[in-house]
């Protein structure tokens, strides 16, 4: 949504020391901080502000006891901010199951478990921020990206051909269309640069067919 967008931060994930001192200005007053505690060290003095609650989590040590990569440690921060916000944690295990492969997934579900568990026995409800599912009485509704509701105003609006060479910011459109082609009946290809796409739908449109393309 365009009114969701703000210039500052409620919740900070930080995998470092410099991305909290770069963005402290950004955090509100009561916002909060998840950190490694074990490889990051930060006071109220460098901060420069006693308004902001710092969370200390061992995203590390949580990930070497998993056997993960370090990279998981995200997924731990995550399982962290969530319990912060006293959301629920299937939701993002839904995620993580619609992303990863079954063994990933589980371990990731796992790290994200344990940085919300630790997050709920040491911190509790001390944020005072919180996230609640939004209920329709009677409506439904799909939660989207920019990028895929370009995709379904594509199909409804009745294109036929979709050209497109991957790149950002718009390699999401291809990845939607393509397992959609045969269901609506329309062609969609990824081309090896973005000059055959041009040409493929200019092509396509002299030929009556309504095409399109997106870098």
């Amino acid at each position: 949504m365009v009114y969701s967008q703000a210039d500052t931060v409620d919740l900070l994930l930080a995998l470092n020391k410099e991305t909290i001192l770069f963005h402290k200005d950004e955090l509100v007053s009561g916002a909060g901080v998840i950190y490694d505690g074990d490889q990051i060290s930060i006071t109220d003095e460098e901060l420069g502000r006693g308004d902001i609650k710092l969370y200390p989590v061992p995203l590390r040590s949580i990930v070497k006891e998993l056997e993960g990569p370090q990279i998981m440690e995200n997924t731990v921060a995550l399982g962290a901010a969530i319990a912060l916000l006293d959301y629920e944690l299937e939701l993002l295990d839904s995620v993580l199951r619609d992303t990863f492969s079954p063994k990933t997934a589980e371990q990731n579900m796992e790290a994200a478990k344990q940085g919300y568990d630790y997050t709920r026995e040491h911190y509790g409800n001390s944020f005072g921020y919180r996230l609640k599912k939004t209920v329709s009485a009677g409506k439904k509704r799909i939660f989207l990206t920019g990028n895929e509701a370009i995709g379904l105003g594509a199909i409804n609006a009745g294109c036929k051909l979709y050209a497109a060479y991957p790149m950002t910011p718009a390699t999401s459109i291809l990845h939607f269309l393509a397992p959609l082609d045969r269901q609506h009946k329309m062609v969609v290809i990824q081309t090896e640069n973005e000059i055959a796409a041009v040409n493929m739908v200019a092509g396509a449109s002299y030929a009556g067919v309504r095409s399109m393309t997106a870098e």
